[in-house]
């Protein structure tokens, strides 16, 4: 039997419903009660700097990664494109309030 090209390879998997996508992360080590309870937390103080006018500031910082990235997964059309990973893809530093917009600091805990 031929080797098929590249090109004809993705033609024959679009032909049988999948689709080429950019995978997303799915954290294995989650844990779904912190993400809810910051996120709650976040949302008060989202609500605390619109009423103060403050502004909220995130910094990233430099980190390694110990998993490999994936430029693209065949998946079916229409599910994601998940890859299950033990490493965050973000790494931020608390929310920094701007000190020329208000005296008062409003900061996560």
């Amino acid at each position: 039997m031929p080797e098929l090209s590249p090109s004809a390879r993705g033609q024959v998997l679009h032909r049988l419903g999948f689709a080429f996508k950019r995978p997303k992360n799915r954290l294995l080590k989650a844990d779904e009660a912190k993400r809810e309870a910051f996120v709650a937390e976040y949302a008060a103080l989202r609500g605390e700097a619109r009423q103060s006018g403050a502004r909220i500031f995130f910094a990233d910082e430099a980190h390694f990664r110990a998993d490999a990235e994936l430029r693209g997964k065949w998946v079916l059309k229409g599910k994601p494109a998940l890859v299950d990973s033990t490493s965050l893809s973000l790494c931020c530093c608390p929310a920094i309030p701007s000190p020329k917009l208000k005296s008062e600091n409003v900061t996560l805990g």
